[in-house]
């Protein structure tokens, strides 16, 4: 089987369109698929900026990996604020608790 470096290799649209962005001649008119967006930001494995346009069905595996990184860090977020509510709720209940056995004393 031939090397990709072998071969020109080219990206076929999965809806059967000729191509994300193309002039249709005879109309006159510039066509573009309405998934054919542009993304801004870092690429969640390189770091590397982009800012480029592309097909949103291409996206896909790059916006996965970044919702991957955001839901680590929202868990990461929630489990240091269940731990400080913990300690806070068991702080009040230490003080309730000696207020009630103060109370009881008199």
């Amino acid at each position: 089987m031939p090397s990709d470096s072998d071969v020109n290799v080219v990206g076929v649209c999965p809806l059967g369109m000729p191509g994300c962005e193309y002039v249709d001649k005879e109309k006159g008119v510039l066509c573009r698929c309405n998934w054919y967006i542009k993304m801004t930001g870092k690429d969640p494995q390189s770091l590397k900026e982009y800012d480029e346009w592309g097909c949103a069905i291409a996206w896909q595996p790059v916006l996965g990996v970044e919702m991957s990184q955001s839901t680590r860090g929202v868990r990461s977020a929630v489990s240091s604020f269940r731990d400080e509510m913990v300690s806070g709720n068991n702080r009040l209940l230490d003080i309730f608790t000696a207020a009630s056995l103060e109370h009881q004393e008199k």
